[in-house]
């Protein structure tokens, strides 16, 4: 199972997150936000999925310190650091 950490949940974050969260290979287990109003609440909530258990949060920190022991422990785990970033335009490099 790889744990995902969604980073955004406005208009195409919320459907990433809500796919990582059906996908039977992954986990959901984070998400950062942009906005107060989203800070505090359930991440399925804002996706529109119903609860799911994972608390959103504003602290690019919290989130970052999360995953560094996961990352540290096994070396063969991706980051968002050395993956293709998808956009709405592309992949980009």
């Amino acid at each position: 199972m790889l744990r995902v950490i969604q980073w955004a949940t406005n208009n195409v974050g919320r459907h990433a997150a809500a796919a990582i969260h059906r996908h039977p290979d992954l986990e959901l287990v984070g998400a950062l936000v942009y906005s107060d109003a989203k800070a505090g609440r359930d991440v399925g909530d804002i996706c529109g999925l119903g609860p799911i258990g994972v608390t959103a949060t504003t602290d690019r920190d919290a989130v970052v310190h999360a995953i560094a022991p996961v990352c540290a422990a096994d070396p063969g785990i991706r980051t968002f650091l050395d993956l293709p970033m998808i956009t709405g335009r592309g992949i980009l490099g």
